[in-house]
């Protein structure tokens, strides 16, 4: 499949951080200094820059009603690009340097469209330059969850509107010189359209040792398990399925791979799976709306409460709720969730208010909150600056 250059990049002003209890200020994004009078139109921090305090240099995050990825430096706090990467984006997974065909990180956002526009293509922006490709995945539509198996070269995305799972395998790493539209030159090809066998399958999950993927079916009530070890039914990798509770969206596994966290919108509860068999070992009560499940360092797992506005923790062991963070505001409706990959922090999109905010797990409450858009939504962390 080829690719099409679709995507600019649009300089931005300082945003203003907004810190628990109401106190603003703005903040001068150094990046943008680049834009002053003949400097190049595209301006954006180098990879391995800005880092943190926890190792990852900057949270990318999608704005679906603005069509663009957001770059947001998390030392400075500043937004510091906001990328055009198409129609109806929601989510967002990096690809690193080793998988990718230009040898260098790019990110992968799905282009899920609308209801009157349904979308049917995955956009891949290079982080290193800002270049933006559009893959096409037709015939299959509204492309939506994203994960990379890691250690290879292919990318797993959910297809709404045909129940199937989609394996898309990117070009040999290093063959590209470059994410353009010159020569017609493909980014990735999908390889495999194993059919999930359950209504509307919405997020995915890629097991750490790259030996199965599993998605949630928020219509089926069920979460899928694609075998991606090799075993194959009729040409495709196999399929096992689980039923859980109604509205199943969110979906993590522990970090050993041994469980799957499932949540129930409709149940307002997370199912506990083996993920070698999806026996259920435990249900779990939680805050209204638990639309989105993110493990959080060893030991945690998180619970991201729409209609509460709230983030819940539960120890991984034994399941017990361990800390309640209600977010900022009350009405944002959060959604996008992902931890630094210490555990110490979280930060979380609420869609409603265009806000980030940044969760101190150890301490549970709110550090930071950041105006980065019109509808965040899916989160990612750009590449982490070498120790």
């Amino acid at each position: 499949m080829s690719s099409a250059l679709v995507g600019r990049v649009t300089e931005t002003g300082g945003p203003a951080i907004v810190y628990p209890g109401g106190m603003t200020r703005l903040v001068t994004a150094v990046a943008l200094l680049a834009f002053v009078a003949g400097a190049p139109a595209l301006a954006q921090p180098e990879v391995g820059t800005a880092v943190s305090e926890h190792g990852e240099a900057e949270l990318l995050i999608v704005d679906k009603s603005a069509g663009q990825l957001v770059r947001l430096d998390l030392g400075t706090g500043a937004v510091t690009a906001r990328i055009d990467v198409g129609f109806g984006p929601h989510e967002v997974e990096v690809v690193p340097a080793a998988s990718s065909p230009t040898g260098r990180p790019l990110a992968a956002v799905s282009l899920y469209g609308t209801g009157p526009r349904p979308g049917s293509s995955v956009a891949f922006v290079d982080l290193a330059t800002g270049a933006v490709a559009e893959v096409s995945v037709a015939p299959f539509t509204r492309p939506h969850g994203l994960a990379h198996v890691p250690g290879s070269r292919f990318l797993l995305v959910t297809a709404e509107a045909q129940d199937s799972l989609l394996v898309l395998e990117l070009a040999a790493a290093g063959s590209l010189e470059d994410v353009t539209a010159d020569g017609g030159t493909a980014v990735g090809t999908v390889v495999a359209t194993p059919p999930l066998g359950s209504r509307v399958p919405h997020m995915v999950v890629a097991a750490p040792d790259g030996s199965a993927g599993f998605a949630s079916a928020i219509t089926g009530a069920s979460v899928s398990r694609v075998d991606l070890s090799g075993r194959a039914v009729d040409g495709e990798p196999a399929v096992t399925s689980a039923q859980v509770g109604p509205g199943a969206e969110g979906i993590a596994l522990t970090p050993d791979g041994a469980q799957v966290w499932a949540g129930s919108n409709g149940g307002h509860s997370l199912y506990v799976l083996d993920a070698a068999t999806l026996d259920t070992v435990a249900v779990v009560p939680t805050c209204a709306v638990p639309i989105r499940v993110t493990a959080v360092g060893p030991n945690l797992m998180a619970a991201t409460c729409m209609d509460d506005a709230e983030v819940q923790l539960f120890d991984a062991a034994s399941r017990a709720l361990v800390a309640s963070i209600t977010l900022p505001g009350g009405t944002g409706r959060p959604v996008g969730t992902l931890a630094t990959h210490d555990g110490a922090r979280l930060y979380v999109a609420t869609t409603a208010d265009g806000r980030v905010h940044e969760i101190d797990v150890a301490a549970s409450r709110v550090l930071r909150t950041f105006d980065v858009g019109v509808e965040p939504d899916g989160l990612a962390f750009g590449p982490k600056t070498e120790e």
